[in-house]
């Protein structure tokens, strides 16, 4: 059962049954305004089955900047769509939302019956018929829905909404899974698991990055859901989405983008990753020297690392919270107003620490601050809670009766029994912060603190744990301390007699990347062991890698060094290539070897180009290849026996001898011997007047017409009584016998 109505129609369900008390979904708008798609700030995306809510990212900004962090407030930022039902807090508000609904023809019971057409019963068995028939029977019009639906009431509507729900929807799922984890198992155990979805929205959170870049648009949270059943197949999502300006948001996020970090481990733990700047030890420096605080409490803020988690509490709850905003100087009415919220704020974070630090495990079991101190200004801190989520969902009912009104009935049985788990381990990182500790002359420990560097440490000398203690000053080893330094420190009453140390001894880790050294004390054989720095630096002419180790003790550098065999990878270097021709000189391959001796070869098809030089009867072929950017070529010249590219002349004419045909032979004068002789087209013209011939030769030859002439004189008769006939031949006259001449005429009848 998979279709585009079917995600619609879950959609507004599930928007529907959270607004009437489980999650409600508020916000300023006076009423509903809806169309078959998009609400003020409500979209329902048809081809993804996708409800989208909006949420004003100018708004969130001024409350970040007001510090107006209050339940009404934050209503403002959820849609408006069902702000009626948030606002009323009536069964009503949810009547009209659905009219609105039907209205707008986006949640009809045409499409409920066309849904669920293998179920008959569905509406006699889960809804009230009424809602969905006309007043004398049969099928009622979207207006007559909505009178229905008023008439019935809003209570009535709820309940059977959300016994609709859970059992008709719920009883065809076997799993549903949110962003990849399941978080619903039908039969037989059919429950949410509620440790999952805790899981999914924690790692559904952007990163602080992400929220430094937050844009009009973006998506914030995203949640797709699937499902899987016997007649049920369907996947539908939940998205929040920016919009609006985004600035005051991304500058407090860019605050802290390389300041805190946090990873969501698939078991569900959140591992937060805290790093503070030297503004933190500036601030903690403030307070101490401030004529704000008084010196008492001065030293309760440096006494809370020792104390336990029901003494720390007791500490917060019970400080001063007009010294602590008063340390700063009111340099306007804002600043003023900015004072009096932060004051509120304090005093609610009060109020929510005793509510709920006596019902903490991780209260309960925390030791003290010091003891979560790692050192070189580290401290971690590990929350590990359990408890029963149906109990406390009992006592926000039993607290807050109007959600239970929005529970489903039963709703005990779609919870999961295990225990809710919380496990969070933060680090916290604090830049020119450490740990000062102080001991007596028997070594035993009188007071832990930590201070800024570079503060006068000569002021704790007043803090009565050290009364009667440190006459003659305080002194790591033989050195006298009254300025915390850049590390941490231990600081005796008596100076160290010992100043007489051998060594160092090195010590290093198997995989050398991290090294100590002891000095031992020749006298009494206390010794002093340091965490060295360690450097590396490769040697590839000998295939080594040089690790060097140094600390610094009472004024002087030590180092170590280790070598330590390794086989880098061959950084390669190519000479020339050797270039291998196919027969033809088609193709060829370029072959790039590594001249460190490693063995490494890389061979490339070259392209291939070709260029004939015909005056040396030859084929230049170049291969081309590039490698590491740089383009190699090899040539290949081939002796070639090109055709020979003709070239001719004038023609040479041969006649024939009485004129009546010629030809023409035209002759390469390349020398090769090649000529070509054409049959030419004769033709004639006689002048009487100067008894002459004219025979023209015309041939064409290559698209060009050549022609050549031969003039014949003719000798008149002989004025005798004989008859004479003058035979031209070549130019030359010709007599001939009488009775030859005679025969001519006779027969030419005086053509000559």
């Amino acid at each position: 059962m998979k279709n585009n109505k079917f995600l619609k129609l879950v959609a507004v369900l599930l928007v529907t049954i959270l607004a009437v008390g489980l999650f409600s979904v508020p916000s300023f708008a006076e009423e509903i305004v809806v169309s078959d798609e998009e609400y003020t700030d409500l979209l329902y995306d048809n081809s993804t089955g996708t409800m989208i809510i909006k949420i004003d990212g100018g708004r969130i900004g001024k409350i970040i900047e007001t510090r107006e962090f209050t339940r009404e407030a934050f209503v403002e930022l959820l849609p408006s769509g069902l702000y009626q039902i948030y606002k009323t807090g009536t069964k009503e508000s949810v009547v009209n939302f659905l009219c609105t609904l039907a209205q707008k023809n986006i949640l009809t019971h045409a499409e409920m019956l066309r849904l669920f057409n293998n179920k008959g019963d569905v509406l006699d068995q889960y809804l009230d018929p009424i809602y969905w028939l006309a007043p004398g029977g049969g099928e009622a019009t979207q207006d007559q829905v909505c009178d229905n639906i008023k008439a019935v009431g809003g209570t009535k509507l709820n309940k059977d909404l959300r016994k609709f729900f859970i059992q008709t929807l719920l009883n065809e799922v076997d799993t549903m899974t949110c962003n990849g984890i399941q978080i619903f198992e039908g039969e037989p155990t059919w429950e949410f698991d509620h440790n999952a979805i805790q899981t999914v929205i924690l790692k559904a959170l952007p990163s602080v990055e992400e929220v430094s870049q937050l844009k009009d648009g973006d998506t914030v949270l995203d949640f797709a859901f699937s499902t899987t059943g016997p007649n049920i197949s369907l996947e539908f999502g939940l998205r929040f989405v920016i919009t609006g300006d985004c600035s005051y948001i991304n500058k407090q996020a860019a605050r802290f983008v390389d300041e805190i970090s946090y990873v969501v481990e698939d078991s569900g733990t959140l591992n937060v990753s805290v790093t503070f700047d030297q503004r933190f030890a500036d601030f903690y420096a403030g307070v101490l020297n401030s004529d704000k605080f008084t010196e008492a409490r001065k030293f309760e803020l440096l006494g809370i690392y020792t104390l336990g988690g029901t003494e720390l509490l007791d500490a917060i709850v019970n400080e001063d919270i007009d010294e602590m905003v008063a340390m700063g100087s009111v340099a306007s009415e804002d600043r003023a107003a900015q004072i009096e919220s932060f004051r509120g704020l304090l005093t609610r974070i009060q109020k929510e620490l005793k509510r709920l630090a006596p019902k903490s495990d991780s209260v309960r079991a925390f030791t003290t601050i010091a003891d979560s101190y790692l050192g070189n200004g580290v401290f971690t801190y590990t929350m590990h809670e359990e408890f029963s989520f149906i109990t406390t969902v009992e006592e926000i009912v039993e607290r807050y009766p109007s959600i239970g009104n929005g529970l489903p009935e039963s709703w005990e049985d779609l919870i999961s029994k295990d225990l809710h788990i919380i496990d969070n381990t933060t680090t916290i990182k604090i830049a020119d912060f450490y740990r000062v500790r102080y001991y007596d002359t028997n070594n035993q420990l009188l007071y832990v603190t930590f201070m800024p560097v570079g503060y006068d440490l000569t002021f704790l000398n007043k803090a009565a744990e050290l009364q009667g203690h440190g006459a003659d000053g305080w002194f790591d080893e033989d050195l006298a301390v009254t300025v915390m330094p850049a590390k941490d420190v231990d600081l005796y009453e008596v100076r160290s007699e010992c100043d007489t140390y051998s060594g160092p001894v090195w010590n290093w880790a198997d995989d050398f990347s991290s090294a100590t050294a002891t000095f031992t004390c020749t006298n009494c054989g206390d010794s002093v062991t340091l965490d060295a720095t360690v450097t590396s630096r490769d040697d590839k002419v000998n295939n080594k890698i040089i690790y060097t180790a140094k600390v610094t003790f009472r004024g002087n550098d030590y180092t170590d060094t280790k070598s330590v065999d390794h086989t880098f990878p061959c950084e390669h270097v190519y000479g020339n290539p050797v270039w291998n021709w196919a027969d033809d000189y088609s193709a060829a391959t370029a072959t790039f070897t590594c001249t460190n001796n490693c063995g490494e070869s890389v061979t490339l098809d070259a392209t291939v180009t070709s260029e004939e030089d015909k005056v040396n009867n030859k084929i230049i072929y170049t291969a081309k290849v590039t490698f590491q950017e740089k383009e190699h070529t090899d040539t290949k010249s081939v002796d070639h026996t090109f055709p020979c590219e003709h070239t001719y002349g004038d023609p040479v004419w041969n006649w024939a001898d009485d004129f009546s045909s010629a030809t023409a032979t035209f002759t390469c004068t390349k020398d090769c011997g090649e000529s070509v002789t054409l049959d030419a087209t004769i033709s004639s013209e006689e002048d009487k007047e100067n008894n002459k011939i004219t025979y023209t030769a015309t041939v064409t030859f290559n698209g060009t017409v050549y022609t050549d002439k031969q003039v014949v004189t003719l000798t008149p008769p002989p004025p005798t009584g004989e008859s004479f006939v003058w035979i031209a031949v070549a130019g030359a006259a010709l007599i001939a016998c009488p009775a030859f001449a005679a025969i001519i005429i006779r027969r030419k009848k005086h053509a000559l």
